[in-house]
């Protein structure tokens, strides 16, 4: 009995860990692509601003 307990809390905490790896992973490309989308705006603004004839 106490054998089957430790193998649900195993697997119970096995699949959690990727759950949440993989949701770690979708966050920190969420993160990269909005930063890149930042930097690219930040970039097209500078350039526009501060560098009119490109």
């Amino acid at each position: 009995m106490l054998l089957i307990f430790y193998q649900i809390v195993f697997f119970l905490v096995s699949y959690t860990n990727i759950y949440v790896a993989m949701v770690n992973i979708k966050i920190i490309q969420l993160v990269a692509a909005m930063e890149q989308l930042l930097g690219f705006t930040y970039c097209l603004c500078w350039h526009s601003f501060y560098f009119p004839t490109g």
